[in-house]
């Protein structure tokens, strides 16, 4: 009777945490390691999915097993863990403190047999991780993107209501609680959304671009439903609309190529502002806003009306630090052992423990350093690569380095794609739990990223233009060379 008294406490948290306005509260993370081995990993990366500050600290266990960590969330919904290259689902509310049991001797284990969760929703987040992993395990559909509109809604919805009647036959065996159920099919329903995006292209005649946009406001989705905060993907979902949504608006996609960032902003809000108000229309105006605003965080100051697109201040609040900590270049050092060098002969080179970007500053002093930093897993990576050998070749006799440091991957197809592409410039290789640290410590959100230092060492821009912009890096890189 306990147990069920909690659930439905849970349950009715969830409805109270969106009905209302917000407070932000911090969640607490606890993690303690047993029977550790030398190979064993011991970074975890914990995504705190606050939609409008979202933070994925990398935090590596002490030496006595143990680590904490603490992210700001304002909705209950779920959070991941990342941790032996599988993520831990776990059902949070704002304040709430959650403890992970692991038995390093298991992790063999696929079905989290090594995994013990304690502390507040424990026993929903143990059947909203197991859920999770057994409806993630389902095939997907591969859809064609070339039919039209309503016939893509069609397959959308009959592919999403197949998966929802065996997920249903999962739930009735396993007994799970109807909070758990109503979150993995919000879930898996903007999972989905998410695999479709690519339906709606840039180079479609307009009335069929509209067409297909439409599909993302179908009412299967309750685009402006607040209790879709619950699953971390509707933002994703929110964002792309958003984004369409704007640039649909030529004067929007004029001022983008031209750099006109206030026009860009005041046309986009025009289109905007025509969604319904709340925190749903605050959030596309979070997500879309703020790829703008950090090209040029000044505007902050010079369009004072980007507060009253907001619904609420709390989360206009949210955009203006949101835009300041990615704007900023000042980070804390960090050393990590896990980086390697390929060297001119071919072997691999392990480096001592170090700061890698005070590594490479130190290493390539009066040069200016541009870094790839990429998966070899990545697609957007292995397109750029086709242009930069065109970019070696204009900087071959100048005091330019191409340092290009591989994450999240693996030495044999790190080693493999050098040698089939014959890539030019400096390589290094971040091992897993390195590769975690150093992308949390510097921010790094996705694949490619590449940035400019300066021949003192000093971090210029974590935005340098791509090698497919070659006019705009030509720019960056000639300023930084004519420099002392």
């Amino acid at each position: 009777m306990k147990y069920m008294s909690l659930l439905v406490m849970a349950g009715m948290a969830m409805s109270t945490s969106l009905a209302q306005s917000p407070i932000p509260k911090p969640v607490t993370i606890t993690v303690s390691m047993a029977h550790i081995t030398d190979s064993t990993p011991t970074v975890f990366t914990f995504h705190f999915v606050n939609p409008f500050y979202k933070e994925s600290p990398q935090v590596q266990l002490d030496a006595n097993g143990r680590l904490l960590v603490r992210g700001e969330m304002i909705f209950t919904q779920n959070m991941t863990v990342r941790y032996n290259e599988v993520f831990i689902n776990l059902y949070v509310s704002p304040g709430d403190s959650v403890h992970l049991s692991i038995d390093a001797a298991l992790l063999a284990d696929k079905h989290f047999g090594w995994l013990s969760i304690s502390g507040d929703h424990a026993q929903l987040s143990e059947q909203l991780n197991k859920s999770h992993q057994y409806i993630m395990g389902l095939p997907y559909k591969k859809y064609d993107l070339h039919v039209p509109a309503p016939d893509m809604l069609a397959a959308f919805r009959a592919d999403y209501a197949e998966k929802m009647a065996t997920f249903n036959t999962y739930a009735a065996v396993h007994q799970l609680h109807p909070v758990v159920i109503d979150f993995i099919q919000r879930d898996y329903l903007y999972g989905l959304s998410n695999w479709i995006t690519d339906y709606v292209m840039d180079s479609l005649p307009e009335a069929e671009r509209k067409a297909r946009i439409n599909i993302f406001r179908d009412s299967i989705f309750e685009l402006h439903e607040p209790a879709n905060f619950k699953s971390m993907m509707f933002s994703y979902h929110l964002g792309w609309y958003a984004k369409w949504i704007a640039e649909s608006n030529g004067a929007v996609r004029t001022a983008l190529r031209e750099e006109r960032w206030k026009d860009a902003i005041e046309a986009a809000a025009a289109s905007l502002l025509q969604e319904p108000a709340g925190i749903n229309r605050d959030y596309m105006f979070f997500s879309f806003l703020s790829g703008i605003v950090a090209k040029s965080p000044t505007l902050l100051e010079e369009l004072p009306a980007i507060r009253h697109y907001f619904t609420a201040p709390l989360y206009y609040d949210y955009f203006t630090r949101s835009v300041k900590r990615n704007a900023s270049l000042s980070f804390s050092p960090l050393a990590v052992s896990g980086l390697h060098k390929l060297t001119a002969s071919g072997q691999v080179q392990r480096i001592p423990p170090t700061d890698v970007l005070q590594f490479l500053g130190k290493r390539y002093r009066g040069k200016v350093i541009y870094l790839d930093v990429y998966a070899t897993w990545c697609g957007p990576c292995r397109k750029e690569m086709t242009y930069t050998p065109a970019l070696h070749q204009a900087y071959k006799k100048q005091q330019v380095e191409f340092v290009n440091l591989c994450a999240q991957d693996e030495m044999p197809d790190w080693k493999k794609l050098i040698k089939e592409k014959n890539l030019p410039g400096e390589h290094y290789f971040l091992d897993a739990d390195a590769s975690k640290l150093f992308l949390g410590n510097y921010r790094i959100t996705g694949f490619p990223t590449y940035w400019l230092i300066d021949k003192k060492g000093k971090i210029v821009t974590k935005l340098a233009p791509r090698p497919s912009d070659s006019g705009k890096l030509h720019q960056q890189l000639d300023v930084l060379l004519a420099g002392q």
